[in-house]
């Protein structure tokens, strides 16, 4: 099993009052899966992603990446594994305005010391998602949905083991959303492990491992 996770539990405080945003999740994901997670906002979705890529410590509860457990690992390694083999595109835009396309996809992998993929193959993944013809253009020339293909490029470039992306469609037309899906459902194809989140389940392709999220819980019935 390439993910699992074990009892996962993130409090915070609203107006005094302590609340868990995730609750004693279990979950789990293999190499070569794609997942879907939907739920309403506000029931911990992105929560439970920033905990499994480090963003957020946990309060309780295990990680497992590879058989390891990551759960108290320090930001260095976290910093290292997000670098190397876990990949995470978050719902913001990070693109810097002053760097080309290609310069965006570059340039976080060049700052980890952990190259991207040679040339040729970021050439490749541009084109699967439909941006040859932008590599030299900058981010304010670009539409959202063609901003929000350059982040996936970006994180893809790392060659990781596991992508997590939060909401990726969200906001876009059809046609943007579907090439984004249809790629990853390649890359999946080839061995990479998807999970991400949506609102927009009724747009997700057949096939998909599906979970529900509400209140901080997952089901994984």
């Amino acid at each position: 099993m390439l993910l699992q996770v074990r009892n996962l539990t993130k409090s915070f405080t609203r107006k005094g009052q302590p609340f868990k945003a995730v609750d004693q999740v279990n979950f789990q994901l293999q190499a070569g899966e794609m997942a879907v997670l939907s739920g309403p906002s506000g029931c911990g979705k992105s929560t439970f992603f920033n905990l499994l890529t480090g963003i957020l410590p946990a309060d309780q509860g295990q990680i497992f990446f590879q058989s390891q457990d990551i759960s108290q690992q320090s930001e260095a390694a976290w910093t290292k594994l997000r670098a190397h083999k876990l990949a995470y595109v978050p719902q913001t835009d990070s693109l810097l305005d002053n760097l080309c396309v290609l310069d965006n996809i570059i340039l976080p992998h060049s700052l980890s010391g952990h190259p991207a993929l040679p040339a040729e193959d970021i050439a490749q993944l541009l084109r699967g998602f439909g941006l040859a013809a932008v590599e030299t253009a900058f981010p304010p020339e670009l539409s959202g949905g063609e901003r929000r293909r350059v982040a996936m490029v970006r994180a893809l470039a790392q060659d990781p083991l596991l992508l997590i992306a939060d909401e990726p469609t969200g906001d876009l037309d059809p046609d943007n959303a579907q090439i984004i899906l249809t790629f990853l459902q390649k890359k999946a194809q080839e061995g990479l492990a998807v999970l991400l989140s949506t609102h927009q389940l009724e747009s997700m392709p057949a096939g998909l491992s599906h979970y529900h999220m509400q209140a901080g819980q997952i089901d994984l019935s």
